[in-house]
């Protein structure tokens, strides 16, 4: 039981007896187990309909955490609040008009660790070696085992108030209610340690929701984005409708001329950029998302090197950084080199990627890398997820017939999220989160494909019938010329399915097959590997025991202020009664007086409420 009791003076012309006043309302998100309360839906944003016509339509808010470039931000386990960038604000492009761009009080949110992963960066430049995971592990691809390894966690957890100085106040299923684990965002390198990041999502709480047209993420671009996610408390219909992460995960690396031995004085040596993934990412990348939303782009984007390692050390004339390479730093694919016009390597998830061709002079050692599976150090988990590696790119150097997108490194597919106690599809649906691939016709090496990203779906004895869901590793690039190496494939990514009975639903998650080379033989890369479909436990109890409460408001007293006027103190008490066994979390009551008295000319209320032991 709660009692609040506040003294509000109001002056009004008449007083009569009030006995009570039913006015005061509650909201409370409630659930039993350790994590359910930030997972359970209120469905505060009501019954929605995404039409046929509505294409690309975002239902995520992003907040990047605080500028990289200016601190580095750790957030530590049990902490509720939350750095994020403010000056940069709620991302949120296309947001359908039922979603609230803001953060207030009981909105879910996602915390999600994007990047973070330490690598063993010795003999990033050759063709076999301890790169990624050290002696005795992948050859030349992956990451240690250590505490610094932490992309892939996330949590949910619930709002306590809006953003306010820079930080989200929260509560969550950890130590103190306050987050589980631990997040870092940061720009420093190491000799082992790359950039990493994490970001907070709102994630939308439907009643019900009807998808006739497609829902999209932002596509990651290197702070937000990448990761679709919603909260249905009755039932989720895929009318035919979709959710697209198509290439919208870890970026491919851009081809670039210089970085071809022709540019480098005809000295051996020189790499392709490696793709984007969980352990950092390369200066220079591509994405077909990019081009098509911003065509003069051309689908490049420019940052600083944001692999563990140091530049330069190659021979003389060439250009070796951190950034390129043949080691493959995570999940990401290596580029192409040691040798003109190489493949790169394909991008990892649930699998490896498959490796690019040989380059000019089919010389062995030079084949871009294909990214590594995730996770390499423990079994697989739907509480681990991450975005499709990227592909790596070629190390090609005809700059007259320049073509990115074909020899650049391709994107991998990024998340989607369903949490929904009822899913159907009337009309069919599409559930997809693919690699993009390379496409055809280059006069260079063929960049490797993007690697299939991640689909977790927790449903409550749901069929999943006529639903078709693809986590497919895209293709690497082709290319035309004799002597030129082709494009690894991406691997196949995973799709994570709880308490569904599947019918006739489909499933493809195979890896992407290598691209073409003329030359054939040991100019052809490899394929991807394929990802798989798994069945997991819910994420927790759907019942979520939604809890009844009840409210009175009692008028306690009156007492005129002065010996003459209609100027009088009133005292009430709130009592707020849980009528359940389960604990009442977030409880928050609005008394509206300004609806009780409507004839008061005034109301000015004294003090604080007193909370009889409960904190405001």
């Amino acid at each position: 039981m709660i009692s609040l009791t506040n003294g509000p003076r109001a002056g009004f012309e008449r007083v009569r007896t009030i006995i009570a006043y039913f006015l005061a309302t509650a909201m409370v998100f409630v659930s039993a187990g350790v994590s359910a309360a930030p997972v359970c839906s209120t469905g505060s944003d009501g019954t929605v309909v995404i039409g046929v016509a509505e294409t690309g339509t975002r239902v995520n808010v992003y907040y990047a955490a605080p500028d990289p470039t200016a601190t580095t931000t750790t957030v530590p386990a049990g902490a509720t609040l939350i750095p994020i960038d403010e000056t940069l604000g709620p991302q949120a492009t296309n947001l359908h008009s039922s979603v609230s761009p803001t953060i207030a009080a009981g909105d879910i949110l996602i915390v999600a660790q994007m990047i973070g992963a330490e690598i063993d960066t010795t003999d990033n430049h050759l063709g076999a070696g301890d790169y990624g995971d050290g002696p005795g592990g992948l050859v030349q691809a992956g990451t240690l085992d250590t505490s610094n390894s932490i992309a892939g966690r996330y949590e949910f957890v619930i709002a306590t108030g809006p953003v306010s100085g820079g930080v989200i106040p929260i509560e969550g299923a950890g130590s103190g209610n306050g987050l589980i684990n631990e997040y870092v965002n940061s720009n420093a390198t190491t000799a082992t340690l790359g950039f990493r990041r994490y970001q907070v999502i709102k994630v939308p709480q439907f009643s019900r929701l009807s998808i006739e047209g497609e829902v999209v993420s932002d596509r990651w671009n290197g702070r937000w984005g990448g990761i679709s996610a919603l909260n249905v408390r009755e039932n989720l219909d895929l009318q035919g409708g979709s959710f697209n992460a198509d290439g919208r995960g870890f970026r491919g690396g851009q081809f670039f001329p210089d970085r071809s031995d022709d540019q480098q004085g005809a000295v051996d040596g020189n790499f392709g950029f490696k793709g984007e993934g969980i352990a950092g990412l390369p200066q220079r990348l591509y994405s077909r998302v990019l081009l098509e939303e911003q065509p003069a782009t051309q689908g490049e984007e420019l940052g600083p090197a944001g692999y563990a390692g140091t530049d330069g050390g190659g021979v003389s004339g060439t250009a070796w950084t951190r950034d390129s390479g043949l080691g493959a730093p995570g999940n990401a694919g290596s580029g192409g080199g040691d040798a003109e016009d190489a493949g790169g390597g394909g991008g990892g998830n649930f699998a490896r990627g498959g490796f690019g061709g040989r380059g000019v002079n089919d010389i062995a050692g030079t084949e871009g890398i294909g990214g590594a599976f995730f996770p390499e150090h423990e079994a697989p988990t739907a509480n681990l997820m991450v975005m499709g590696g990227g592909g790596g790119a070629s190390n090609g150097n005809d700059t007259g017939a320049l073509d990115l997108t074909v020899s650049s490194g391709q994107a991998g597919g990024g998340i989607v999220f369903v949490r929904s106690v009822g899913i159907v599809a009337t009309g069919g649906g599409v559930v997809s989160a693919n690699g993009d691939s390379g496409g055809s016709a280059a006069s260079e090496g063929g960049g490797g494909g993007g690697a299939g990203g991640t689909v977790v779906v927790h449903s409550l004895n749901s069929s999943v019938d006529g639903i078709a869901f693809t986590a497919i590793g895209g293709d690497g690039g082709s290319s035309e010329a004799n002597l030129d190496g082709s494009g690894g494939g991406g691997s196949g990514g995973v799709v994570w399915l709880s308490d569904t009975t599947l019918g006739s639903a489909t499933f493809d998650v195979s890896g992407g097959v290598a691209g073409l080379a003329p030359s054939g033989g040991n100019y052809l890369g490899t394929a991807g590997g394929d990802g798989a479909q798994q069945s997991i436990a819910p994420i927790a109890p759907f019942d979520c025991n939604f809890v009844t409460l009840g409210i009175a408001k009692e008028f306690t007293s009156q007492t005129r202020v002065g010996s003459t006027g209609n100027v009088f103190d009133l005292v009430f008490t709130l009592t707020v009664e849980n009528f359940t066994a389960e604990p009442a979390i977030n409880v928050q009551v609005t008394d509206d007086l300004d609806a009780a008295f409507p004839n008061a000319a005034s109301i000015t209320i004294q003090g604080t409420p007193g909370l009889g032991g409960f904190t405001g």
